[in-house]
């Protein structure tokens, strides 16, 4: 059996495995892009996703001009075996008995060739009109809606149905790919090699719930050129399943994060509690009144925002937020953006040009700022991210002026598509001061206000563990220019993170109990600076007890004793636990009732 990769780049792979792949591998898109059995339909919708490395692969594929190999007949086998054939070359199809005897002499007068050439025609049409089909459904959801209810439908129908191509395909083109760089470091955080068992077993979590949809119905209205909100007014949700099926689903897949540092009783104990909440409120049924909002401002309907796309329609996840937000706030929406926006020739340029539209964005006007984003961003900021700019008064000691907005880049991804920029250097000048304009210079992770300190984000060990001092701003090249993302800076930083908290479990530094005490009293070590051996509610002690309704610090009062009192058991300044004679205690943790164990699990303090 084929995997995923070998799949991908087959010249006979069906198109339900292509649709599969480009939905659960975006690793792989490239290679489908290149494959010659990709269906022109599929190639249009990963052209809309606007990949760097698609596009090049798309581009690749255009000027190669290959003819595709893949005959109408053609029949694709997992194992990699040829397709058996016909004596006349056809492949055969399933169940279509082929005459392998070579030589056989024909009746006189008779010709069997005429024969075989027949059942080769229909044994293709039958075949092809198949693969046609298939290509039919699959299409049916990748090229979006023709309305904006067909595309809110296909997406809801397709979630409870855990048809994946069905929701990739009602999502917006140009938010789907972002939210996939944004969701997939924390999958991989799960402690899962490769993205295609990640996958798998996150799909093996959704195999476990029975889900039934019913009575779903919506309604439509323009909110704006291109822009509808599509409200939920009837339909219910029932999930089911198995608890203890559920959870051990969800502890294959996150379990390695979700029990780091635990004892391995504190873990069963946890996964059998879970279980036992799971079960007790399933069978789970939701309806459209249930999702109902209440705020200060009235009742709000459920809804998802609709966004055309070309002669499409596909719903936007951002622009639902956006709506949301700006409901809440009882803020009036702007109008959606309209022309290219602006394109800047070099990564380093649109960095400059980015930073420098803060002047304008500071003093009330988010147009500059949004028309330096890509097509997602530009739209959500220059519809509600204006709306709640004017909600606040500008005030002219707010506005920055930028003396200077240099940076370097370097290239995040293969084709150079994506880089990330540092600031080399930006320097702004404020002058909303008592003292006059503060003039601030941020070089690298490095920051110096006037003629001060300089100080580096990058010199706090908790920063460094993380790979916080590598981030950046992100840009990314479109056709036309370069421009700066924000959802793509917050992918990258989310990166970052995971890749550093995935060395930090595989050296076993994320389980040390120790470790991560001492990097977490280095990070404020500043506010410990002068603290020695205090205890919570102590005078001196920057953990304070958390007061009570009536006033009095929780934990003073006498029947509420400290469940280590006694035990000898305390910390140093550095976050160090020390036992009675003052030995290091390592590989420690906490129950919920508070008491410590050892690295076996045996209670060392407690209640």
């Amino acid at each position: 059996m084929l995997d995923d990769a070998a799949l991908a780049a087959h010249p006979q792979a069906s198109a339900a495995d292509l649709a599969r792949i480009v939905t659960q591998r975006p690793d792989l898109r490239p290679v489908v892009a290149a494959n010659p059995a990709a269906h022109p339909g599929l190639l249009d919708w990963l052209a809309a996703l606007r990949e760097p490395a698609v596009d090049a692969a798309l581009a690749r594929r255009s000027a190669s001009a290959t003819p595709p190999t893949v005959r109408p007949g053609a029949v694709f086998h997992p194992d990699g075996a040829p397709p058996r054939t016909t004596p006349g070359g056809v492949p055969a199809a399933v169940g279509v008995a082929v005459d392998e005897q070579v030589g056989t002499p024909e009746a006189p007068g008779r010709s069997r060739r005429g024969g075989w050439i027949a059942v080769g025609v229909a044994v293709a049409l039958v075949v092809g009109l198949g693969a046609g089909a298939a290509w039919l459904l699959v299409l049916s959801k990748l090229g979006g809606s023709s309305t904006p209810e067909a595309a809110v439908t296909q997406l809801v129908e397709g979630a409870a149905a855990k048809d994946g191509v069905a929701v990739y395909g009602a999502i917006s083109p140009a938010e789907v790919s972002t939210f996939t760089d944004l969701v997939e470091p924390f999958s991989e955080l799960s402690g899962v090699t490769g993205q295609e068992v990640s996958a798998q077993k996150l799909l093996g979590v959704l195999d476990t719930l029975d889900v039934d949809l019913s009575g779903l119905r919506v309604h439509s209205e323009s909110i704006g050129d291109g822009l509808a909100k599509v409200t939920i007014v009837g339909g219910s949700l029932t999930v089911d399943g198995d608890g203890a099926a559920i959870v051990a689903a969800l502890a294959d897949v996150y379990g390695p994060l979700a029990t780091a540092g635990l004892s391995a009783e504190d873990v069963d104990a946890g996964w059998a509690e879970a279980t036992q909440e799971i079960e007790a409120k399933l069978p789970w049924t939701i309806t459209a009144d249930d999702l109902v909002v209440h705020s200060e401002r009235g009742d709000i309907e459920p809804f998802l925002v609709a966004v055309r796309e070309g002669d499409a329609w596909y719903v936007s996840p951002l622009m639902t937020m956006g709506e949301y937000a700006t409901a809440e706030r009882g803020a009036t929406r702007r109008a959606m953006p309209t022309g290219p926006g602006t394109f800047v020739g070099t990564p380093e340029d649109a960095g400059e040009a980015f930073v420098r539209s803060f002047t304008e964005a500071a003093s009330g006007d988010l147009g500059p700022l949004a028309d330096l984003l890509p097509p997602a961003e530009r739209r959500f900021v220059a519809v509600y991210g204006q709306a709640w700019t004017d909600q606040e008064e500008p005030d002219a000691l707010d506005v920055p002026t930028i003396e200077e907005a240099r940076f370097t880049s370097t290239a995040i991804d293969g084709d150079g598509d994506r880089v990330r920029l540092v600031a080399a250097p930006v320097v702004v000048t404020t002058p909303a001061t008592d003292r006059g304009p503060v003039r601030t210079t941020i070089e690298g992770t490095c920051v110096t206000q006037d003629d001060g300190p300089r100080e580096c984000f990058a010199d706090q060990p908790l920063v460094r563990q993380l790979g916080l001092d590598d981030a950046g701003l992100v840009a990314v090249r479109d056709d036309d220019g370069w421009r700066v993302s924000i959802l793509a800076t917050t992918a990258d930083v989310s990166r970052l993170v995971a890749q550093h908290v995935r060395e930090l479990k595989a050296s076993g530094d994320l389980d040390d109990g120790e470790f991560l005490q001492k990097l977490w009293m280095d990070a404020f070590s500043e506010q410990l600076e002068g603290v020695d051996d205090t205890a919570p509610g102590d005078a001196d002690s920057v953990w304070p007890l958390p007061e009570t309704d009536d006033g009095d610090a929780l934990g003073s009062d006498p029947l509420e004793p400290d469940p280590w009192a006694g035990s000898g058991y305390s910390f140093d300044s550095d976050g160090v636990l020390h036992g009675p004679d003052g030995e290091v205690v390592k590989n420690w943790s906490m129950r919920n009732d508070g008491s410590l164990l050892d690295e076996d699990g045996t209670v060392l303090a407690g209640p």
